[in-house]
This record gives structure tokens, C-alpha cells and sequence, in this order.
């Protein structure tokens, strides 16, 4: 009640909206209401949005989202993709559900989610050097500092900020990437356009799986390395025991000219698992260079899209809420909720 009354607070913040509406929105006015996926990052953006899971977001939140979907900046959203699929924003159960059905979820809970915890614990202590917040709590805390770099400026600094996206995180965004294109019914592109994006996708997924398993075994020789000397110390970092062949590891990393698809990587990624002292991820820079590279990717993500019209429509005859009763007795419904 003190919100409400409270004369200090800016006008945008007495317009707040639930999901129901937020998501009406979206499915008028996003360039991804099509894609099989959409559901899922409506909802994301929407948790993003609202880290004190109060069950609203204000006008500003719903203006942000949308410059950021709908604009031409290509920087912006792809930095709401990549935020989107963070530990901490995917929940537990978009995780492998393929993989996993029947018995075998059931058996398998506990780890499931106790492995999706040590992401999350990973994203923490990233937030926590990056940050020196030594309070920083979990998943709520986790939200609040992904929504402030998602709304921030993103200078070459504040990239390095963002904490970098573990393997089958990484897996989830390629698959989501393959899905923004595609219609939902189509197991194949079918249009010209369709084929060229499919194609640039798999290039650039292969690029990046080949630039986490090399950061992977450069960290597993770092990890050696550390131990080595911890246990022999009479060994220093100049001796011969030490010597790295710099041009070993680096050079593996070369663009594919096979396709692959998102199917066949991810079986590949299972099969590379993380050893002790070596973490497979990549970083927000990796994943916007490696964009940059294809430019049928540049300017499919460039395209804005006009949203004066839908939300014209929106704002004088409204969507409503399928299954309530109001509307089966053709009384109007509400979409928004805002204080005076």
C-alpha cells in the first residue's frame, strides 16, 4: 500500500503488467512469437525482469524488452539471447528433457538438480569477481545482475562482465537459434533464406564448440601445470617440464566446412565431457564475434520490426484471457494493472 501512495516513484513504475499480458504482447509484436521456442523466452524475459518474483514488471521493463527484440540493434539482441539462456534464467527442466522421460526424470531428479545448482554456483562466483559482492546470495541475486547488464550499456568492459555460458547451456541457445527461423511444423528449411541461416548457424555452432574445447584443455594443462608445481618445488614456471607448444592447441580452432546440426553437436559436447580442474564455456564476446562472422546472420538480427500497429490494436481492443469467465460472459477484462 505504501507503493502505491508513495509520490516519489516515477510514473512508469505505477503501470505494472502480469505475465498473461506480457506475454499478449509478445506474441503481437516479437519477431520470435513463431518460432517453437517462444514460449520459453517470453516467460524468460519476463523472470529476468522481475528478480523479487513479485508476478509483474512495470512499463519500462515491457519498453526495454521490446526496443531490444523488435530494434535494429544487432549488439542488443543478441545480448538478450545470450542472457536469456544463463544459468539461473533456463530453468532445470529445459535441460536435456529430450534425453530425459518416464522413469528414468524421476530416478535421476536429485542429481539433475543439484548439477543445475553447481551452474548456478558457478554463475555466483563469476558475479562475485567481477563484482567483489561477497554477500551476493543465489538465484535472486543472480537475476537482478543479469537484468542490470542486460539493460547496461555494453562497452568492450562491461562484455567481460557477463558471465560465460557453460556447455549445455550453450547447446540450448545453438538449438534456440535453429528454432527463431524455422517454422514449428517444418523438420527442415524450406525456403532459400531459411537454408542460407540454417547454414550460417551450424558454421558458427561449430566454430564455437571448437573454441570451448580448446579453452577446456588449455584450463586442464593450466590446472596440470598448478598442481605440478604445487607438488614438485623445485620445478619453476621457466623449466623445460613446463614448456607449452603454443602451436598445438590454438591452432585447432579452424571453421568447419561441414554443417553440422544441432543434434549430432550436442552428441558431441556429451561425449567431450568436463574432466577435474577443466571447465568447457564460452564467452558473450566469443558468441558476438563469432555472429559477426556470417553475414546473413548480421542482417537476419539487424531487422527491426514496426510495433506501432499491434500495439494500437492492443491499446484499443485488447487481448483477453482465454479461459475467463468474464469474457465467456462478454464482459471486458483488464491487461494491465497501474496505481493513481
Amino acid at each position: 500500500m505504501q507503493e502505491r501512495l508513495d509520490p516519489n516513484l516515477p510514473y512508469y513504475a505505477l503501470y505494472k503488467l502480469d505475465y498473461d499480458t506480457f506475454h499478449q504482447i509478445f506474441e503481437l509484436c516479437s519477431p520470435w512469437r513463431k518460432a517453437e521456442v517462444a514460449d520459453q523466452l517470453s516467460l524468460r524475459m519476463f523472470k529476468i525482469m522481475d528478480p523479487t518474483r513479485n508476478e509483474f514488471i512495470n512499463f519500462k521493463d515491457v519498453v526495454i524488452l521490446l526496443s531490444m527484440m523488435c530494434g535494429e540493434d544487432l549488439q542488443k539482441k543478441l545480448k538478450l539471447l545470450y542472457c536469456l539462456h544463463l544459468p539461473g534464467v533456463v530453468h532445470p527442466s529445459e535441460l536435456e528433457q529430450e534425453e530425459r522421460e518416464g522413469a528414468e526424470v524421476a530416478s535421476d531428479a536429485t542429481d539433475y538438480f543439484t548439477e543445475d545448482d553447481l551452474e548456478i554456483g558457478k554463475t555466483v562466483q563469476f558475479i562475485r569477481e567481477q563484482s567483489q559482492e561477497a554477500n551476493l546470495g543465489q538465484e535472486e541475486d543472480v537475476i537482478s545482475s543479469i537484468q542490470d547488464w542486460l539493460v547496461r550499456q555494453c562497452s568492450k568492459l562491461e562484455m567481460k562482465k557477463i558471465p560465460p555460458l557453460p556447455q549445455k547451456y550453450f547447446v540450448l541457445l545453438w538449438k534456440t537459434l535453429y528454432a527463431l527461423f524455422m517454422e514449428p511444423d517444418l523438420s527442415a528449411p524450406s525456403t532459400e533464406e531459411q537454408q542460407k541461416l540454417y547454414h550460417s548457424v551450424s558454421v558458427v555452432g561449430t566454430l564455437l564448440l571448437q573454441i570451448g574445447e580448446v579453452g577446456e584443455r588449455l584450463d586442464r594443462k593450466s590446472a596440470e601445470r598448478k598442481l605440478l608445481l604445487e607438488s614438485e618445488p623445485h620445478i619453476t614456471e621457466g623449466t623445460p617440464e613446463l614448456a607449452e607448444d603454443a602451436s598445438g592447441e590454438a591452432a585447432t580452432v579452424k571453421e568447419s566446412g561441414a554443417a553440422s546440426s544441432p543434434a549430432t553437436s550436442s552428441e558431441a559436447v556429451d561425449e567431450n565431457k568436463n574432466s577435474a580442474g577443466a571447465v568447457w564455456n564460452i564467452s558473450f564476446e566469443q558468441f558476438l564475434a563469432s555472429i559477426l562472422t556470417e553475414s546473413v546472420l548480421v542482417d537476419h538480427f539487424s531487422k527491426g520490426v514496426d510495433i506501432q500497429a499491434p500495439l494500437t490494436e492492443f491499446s484499443c481492443h485488447g487481448w483477453r484471457k482465454a479461459a475467463d469467465p468474464l469474457q465467456l460472459a462478454g464482459h471486458p477484462v483488464a491487461n494491465s494493472v497501474f496505481y493513481v
